[in-house]
């Protein structure tokens, strides 16, 4: 058994993505790797790239990936090769906005190969798991792709996100990172879809999740920015620069480029907001 799997769990739990990385690159290298050892590999290679924000080397072993799941005939790491590619193309578009010809290109691939692993999730013996990842990935895919998009567009694109998201609870593991993930998204598509109207009602849905989640983590970092983005919509502004400032801390430890971006932002954001709100009073 290649060392990589030995020491793969651990490393995951403790989120050491490079150290991920350099060990399957290393093991990657024995010529005695039968396909489906490969193509698993590649996948979790390739979920570690995306992690670290490397969206182009995800792209590429998650290609690999798949090429070898279908030379061993594994449906499941098939379906998940391709909710990885779809991935790495859904993150490309969102940094490719400000240029509607890159953002649809990368849309329309990251679409082709999300219908590609939905149908191999519904027509074959994919396990629930896998199942589960790649309703995630569609619902994340309908929920983040709405730009240049009219309004009843938007509202289409959002409920099909709802969908997904809620076929994906189903199959995850209660108190699990995924469940968890999965409510994060939910709450956050509501949001930006205007569904939750009252500050009480939004944290009310986030304690069922709360108590089971790190916040040194991935998952903590990105509830942590649920908590910021729900403080600062309700103009709760201290709060909002409190929790984005905490998951900050861990964002910039484990080289989340993606989610510092987005909390940096949130913190601007409050400090915009906040000045105008006090300007307003001023004049008032």
């Amino acid at each position: 058994m290649p060392l990589f799997f030995k020491n793969y769990e651990n490393l995951k739990r403790t989120e050491q993505w490079q150290k991920i990385i350099v060990l399957g690159l290393e093991s990657l290298k024995n010529t005695k790797i039968g396909d489906k050892d490969k193509a698993l590999i590649q996948t979790r290679l390739a979920s570690s790239y995306y992690y670290l924000g490397k969206y182009v080397n995800a792209y590429h072993m998650a290609f690999a990936a798949l090429e070898n799941a279908k030379k061993a005939k594994n449906d499941d790491l098939s379906a998940k090769s391709l909710y990885l590619i779809s991935a790495t193309y859904r993150a490309r578009a969102l940094a490719a906005k400000t240029s509607k010809d890159h953002y649809d290109e990368y849309k329309r691939f990251a679409n082709d190969n999300i219908q590609k692993a939905l149908n191999l999730a519904l027509t074959s013996k994919v396990n629930d798991f896998i199942k589960a990842k790649v309703f995630f990935n569609a619902g994340a895919l309908h929920h983040d792709l709405i730009y240049f998009l009219e309004e009843n567009e938007r509202n289409a694109q959002f409920e099909t996100a709802a969908e997904y998201y809620q076929e994906s609870r189903k199959l995850f593991q209660p108190s699990s990172d995924d469940f968890n993930r999965v409510v994060i998204r939910y709450i956050r598509l509501m949001m930006d879809n205007q569904k939750i109207e009252t500050f009480a009602k939004l944290i009310d849905l986030t304690k069922e999740i709360g108590i089971n989640i790190n916040k040194k983590t991935k998952t903590g970092v990105q509830f942590l920015h649920l908590l910021s983005k729900i403080s600062l919509h309700f103009k709760e502004y201290e709060n909002a620069r409190q929790y984005a400032s905490e998951a900050l801390v861990t964002a910039e430890a484990k080289s989340m480029h993606t989610e510092i971006n987005m909390l940096n932002q949130l913190i601007n954001d409050s400090n915009i907001e906040e000045n105008q709100e006090c300007s307003k009073l001023k004049f008032h």
